[in-house]
């Protein structure tokens, strides 16, 4: 196991993408058809981002359409991008959930999904003009586990980054999240107690990528305001860690007024398959230092293992400040993508361990459901 601090800035975006996608490959089989979620558990809640300015937490409907909403998503909400200064970015501070379990779950025999089946794999966008479609087959075996990843993380790409809301008290606080590739190219994905957590949706949410306090210019690429918050019903209703996941979806924004795939590209998704698997891990988690994680993105690469109906990792030792940021499966040094496995959901400091959601079919509807999400 091995951690990493952010020590370069030169990245170009997607500059050397091709490396990665310069065909469409033939499978070796197909991967299987992910049936549609019929469970209770698949079932989401997606509210228009409140805003202490005057914006409630007012309910979007399942059956919306573009042409129903009435907020401009490609204009950015200027009262919150005004509030978010310098200052108030740099005072932020680490969010900590509410509640947290103190046992972990009980093994759970039965699969959630079809463990070592390949997972389906949605398009990972690697620039504004290419796509990776191509389905890789994982030579994992769930039996005897994965060989720990070996290729350290060399690219802290703009794709990850620091979530941002006014709601931790009286004051401001921080999550981590990334771009994800969806139908709309707006969203960004992070832990369900980023977005909803104490009986509350979060208020005043801007994502910066890349952001980092070192540099003259924190917020490389600029900041997005937030237009909508989408988590399971089964963590506002259960606080169920299996389900600790959620998705925003953003205003045009940056420096030049994109959507934020179009700006930073965003990560494919994967879902079901082992929970076995190599992975490369981002956040800001604030127990690190030289540099303080608190400011600055870390990353950590390994292999994941079971733990009740979550996956771990141990090792990286990621707390707080660090949930919701991706656990990146197939991560590419030289685009700065991969494949989002899951999000960082709790940590034991004792022991250094993480868990994280397991994805299921029930990932994939939230992330199909945020189309909706205008």
């Amino acid at each position: 196991m091995t951690t990493s601090r952010h020590l370069s800035f030169s990245f170009a975006a997607f500059a050397s993408a091709a490396i990665l996608v310069t065909s469409v490959a033939t499978p070796a089989f197909a991967a299987p058809s992910p049936e549609e979620p019929d469970s209770a558990t698949s079932h989401s809640t997606a509210v228009v981002a409140p805003t202490t300015f005057g914006r409630s937490a007012d309910a979007i409907s399942p059956d919306s359409s573009p042409d129903d909403q009435t907020t401009d998503l490609t204009t950015q909400d200027e009262k919150v991008l005004a509030y978010w200064t310098p200052e108030r970015l740099a005072s932020a501070v680490p969010y900590e959930p509410s509640k947290t379990p103190t046992v972990e779950e009980p093994m759970d025999d039965t699969p959630t999904g079809p463990e070592g089946s390949t997972p389906p794999a949605e398009p990972l966008k690697a620039s504004p003009s290419v796509m990776r479609s191509e389905t890789t087959i994982l030579a994992s075996d769930p039996s005897t586990g994965v060989a720990p990843q070996t290729t350290p993380v060399t690219n802290f790409p703009n794709t990850n980054g620091k979530l941002f809301f006014d709601g931790y008290g009286t004051g401001n606080a921080y999550c981590s999240a990334s771009a994800l590739n969806t139908g709309t190219k707006r969203v960004v994905i992070t832990a369900g107690h980023c977005v909803y957590d104490d009986g509350a949706w979060k208020q005043n949410v801007v994502f910066v990528p890349n952001y980092d306090k070192r540099n003259a210019d924190p917020d490389p690429v600029g900041i997005w305001t937030v237009h909508a918050l989408r988590t399971f019903d089964a963590w506002i209703n259960n606080g169920d860690y299996t389900h600790d996941v959620g998705m925003a979806t953003l205003n045009n924004g940056g420096d030049d007024g994109q959507r934020i795939v179009d700006a930073v590209g965003g990560h494919g998704m994967y879902w079901n398959g082992s929970y076995a698997f190599d992975v490369s891990i981002f956040g800001y988690p604030s127990n690190k230092t030289n540099p303080e994680g608190r400011y600055t993105m870390w990353a950590c690469w390994g292999a994941t293992f079971r733990s009740g109906r979550r996956v771990s990792i141990n090792g990286c030792a990621f707390g707080p400040g660090a949930s919701g940021g991706p656990w990146l499966h197939e991560y590419n040094n030289a685009s700065g993508l991969g494949y989002v496995r899951s999000v960082t959901s709790t940590w034991l400091p004792r022991t250094g361990q993480n868990w994280a959601p397991y994805f299921t079919d029930d990932m994939k509807a939230l992330k199909d459901a945020t189309n909706g999400d205008w």
